[in-house]
């Protein structure tokens, strides 16, 4: 293990040189290595949802309410809108929706916004700010996945991931802070199940965070054991109107197909 040193910063700073000072790499996959599985699994979801192009043509309440915030999402003057008059994210409202509608909730797990974590690096207790969260309370209380807004101020392509990956070592180490206090050993390792959001464009990821990985971060040396992040982006139908996400009736078809996939690394 080398002793460079590293400056304290919040994770939402994170950058790809951040990943390679800590030896982590992404490497993306295609279905059946990333899902274990092809073809994917049916969504389980209202018929209209996968049927219905425009919020005209949705006929169940699930299936208004998921064309609603769809429309919301892909529209680029709503989105502004309504960050600027009330701070809120479309893509969080859409994806509470989504995790709603594909059963992503129950009855002591849900969906927590703006959720700001300490995240310990570099030896001192900065934070992370990780876009939306789940949370199992029966798990006491512990992050069972995390969701980056692609879109969000200060969020780029290029940084999106490594500051997602943050928000995945913030939700271990809060992990094994609940467990402490409680007096539950702590976990060596854990796969921190992620997303990137872009409008309602994901990407899917499983981030493994080690207690040899966070020690190293918290004390802001590299290690000389490397970690690698599996990442999936969804191959669509129509690659050409990616900007689109899910409005196109086949774009949003495989989309959904994946969320329903993904439940099961995170439950």
């Amino acid at each position: 293990m080398t002793t460079t040193t590293r400056l304290p910063k919040s994770g939402n700073e994170w950058t790809e040189s951040d990943l390679a000072t800590y030896g982590i790499k992404v490497e993306y996959q295609d279905i059946q290595q990333f899902f274990g599985e092809k073809p994917l699994p049916t969504p389980s979801v209202p018929e209209g949802i996968l049927t219905a192009l425009t919020l005209d043509d949705a006929l169940d309440f699930e299936s208004k309410r998921f064309m609603s915030y769809l429309k919301l999402a892909i529209d680029p003057i709503a989105v502004a809108e309504l960050r600027e008059c009330s701070g809120k994210s479309a893509f969080l409202s859409f994806i509470m929706v989504v995790f709603d509608i594909l059963g992503y909730f129950s009855y002591s797990c849900g969906l927590n916004e703006w959720t700001a974590l300490p995240f310990l690096n570099c030896g001192r207790t900065m934070e992370v700010r990780v876009d939306a969260g789940l949370i199992d309370m029966d798990a006491n209380y512990s992050i069972r996945l995390v969701v980056h807004d692609g879109l969000s101020e200060g969020s780029t392509n290029s940084n999106a991931i490594a500051q997602l990956c943050a928000e995945a070592i913030a939700a271990f180490q809060y992990n094994n802070f609940r467990r402490r206090m409680i007096g539950l050993d702590e976990l060596d390792s854990q796969v921190i199940p992620g997303m990137i959001m872009i409008a309602t464009s994901p990407s899917f990821f499983k981030i493994p965070v080690s207690q040899e990985l966070a020690w190293s971060i918290e004390s802001g040396q590299s290690t000389s054991t490397p970690t690698t992040i599996t990442g999936f982006i969804p191959e669509l139908p129509h690659p050409d109107r990616k900007k689109d996400g899910m409005r196109p009736l086949d774009n949003r078809r495989v989309i959904l197909q994946c969320f329903e996939a993904f439940k099961k690394f995170v439950f």
